[in-house]
């Protein structure tokens, strides 16, 4: 949207000495008797009179600060003179401009009348005096609405701290002190028995000190062996033509031009008056506005229209053919070896033997009860080594060690450990 234009239009006054009508407002007394613009004078846009101020002297004037009353005489004066033209009094900060709150009335009313001026200034100020006092209102509601704000995000700032400090304690823990209560132990042993077991391999794969008990001969793998060529009909197709059959096809023929809907477009712009307000120097500003003219207008597009051919095409077809073969049958015969049937005496496992207890002392078993009628070792040993905590609040911890690290510790020694729910990892250092 363009910018604002202003137009400046003369208003007139009436003389109340003389009675001399129509004076430019922008004079500051009557050119008839001399006497100066009462305080109060109203001034009129006058239809057919009131002229377009195109004049650069004029238009200073009318542009400039509100005219200004002197507060020795009550004269008028414009707005750039220093001194009262009448009593030549100084001018002093803070005098009414008069004209100005004329013009601001006389938006109020269509007519002034300066009986009631002294009515709607008292008016003015009560209302400027109301506005303050919702202004103070309307802070205190700001300040007390901040505080409130400030006290929510402080308690949000303090729960999210503790959260974070819960978190951090959970992912790592502080030290806590535990106590040795007890132990615990469990240990297998598992028994083999050397003895006699009987074996099968084939001719020149049986161990040196094996005993053979029986040999025979037996199947050991199959070969192809070719036996004869059959006779068979080998199928294949070919493509052949079979006919011709008549298709429908598309082609374009020309165009055309569619309607496809509306499109909103800019056509111009138009003059628009959005208000008058007098100046309080002798003039009305009127405020104009070019704005954009928009139409509706229809929117088109090219469109291919196609017209239906036919054309005659081949149609093609798999033929089933077939041609006589032969192919190779084959037989399966078996490759025959000797297998031998023997005896070995074997390390063969037979028991485990499990021991438990609750001090340091881990024993393991040795079979030695079997020992008298059998020959017998041990092989494969495992264990759990069990230490029982003592930790804060009556809860009773236990890890497993090994058997080495299960005998360094001590009934009733203490120890620091970082403790996450059930289980506790012991700090390197004891307190």
């Amino acid at each position: 949207m363009s910018a604002d234009h202003e137009e400046y239009w003369m208003l007139f006054w009436n003389c109340n000495s003389c009675g001399k009508k129509d004076i430019k407002g922008i004079q500051l007394s009557c050119p008839n008797c001399g006497d100066a613009k009462d305080y109060g004078t109203p001034e009129e846009y006058i239809e057919g009179k009131s002229y377009l101020i195109t004049d650069p002297a004029e238009l200073a004037i009318v542009k400039q600060a509100a005219n200004w009353r002197c507060e020795n005489c009550g004269e008028l004066n414009q707005a750039d003179w220093a001194a009262c033209h009448v009593c030549n009094d100084p001018r002093q900060g803070g005098e009414h401009n008069t004209l100005q709150e004329q013009a601001d009335y006389d938006e109020l009313h269509d007519k002034y009348h300066p009986e009631k001026w002294k009515k709607v200034r008292d008016e003015m100020q009560a209302k400027n005096s109301s506005g303050k006092e919702k202004s103070d209102k309307k802070e205190e509601t700001s300040t007390a609405s901040t505080v409130v704000g400030c006290l929510v995000l402080l308690l949000l700032v303090t729960l999210g701290i503790f959260l974070v400090n819960r978190v951090v304690r959970w992912l790592s823990p502080s030290p806590q002190e535990i106590t040795v209560s007890g132990f615990n132990w469990q240990t297998s042993t598992q028994l083999e028995e050397y003895k006699w077991v009987q074996e099968n391999d084939w001719q020149g794969n049986i161990p040196q000190a094996a005993q053979v008990l029986n040999k025979q001969r037996e199947i050991r793998d199959y070969r192809n062996i070719l036996d004869h060529y059959e006779r068979y009909d080998s199928v294949y197709f070919i493509r052949q033509k079979t006919g011709t059959r008549r298709v429908a096809k598309k082609r374009p023929a020309g165009t055309r031009r569619v309607k496809v809907g509306q499109k909103r477009v800019k056509v111009g712009t138009k003059r628009v008056f959005k208000g008058m307000k007098k100046t309080g120097t002798g003039a009305a500003k009127k405020t104009y506005r070019n704005e954009p003219v928009y139409e509706y207008r229809d929117q088109y597009e090219t469109q291919t229209i196609y017209e239906t051919y036919y054309q005659t095409e081949d149609v093609y077809g798999d033929i089933r053919q077939t041609t006589p073969a032969q192919r190779p049958v084959y037989r399966k015969e078996p490759i025959y070896d000797i297998k031998l049937y023997y005896k070995i005496q074997r390390w063969v496992p037979f028991t485990s033997l499990k021991k438990n207890g609750t001090n340091q002392n881990p024993v393991w078993a040795t079979g030695d009860q079997y020992k008298g009628n059998k020959k017998v070792r041990t092989s494969q040993k495992s264990g759990t080594f069990t230490v029982k905590f003592a930790g804060p609040e009556n809860k009773t911890f236990t890890k497993n060690y090994s058997e080495a690290r299960f005998k360094s510790f001590k009934l009733g020694e203490k120890y620091q450990a970082k403790i996450r729910g059930n289980t506790i990892k012991i700090s390197p250092q004891k307190p």
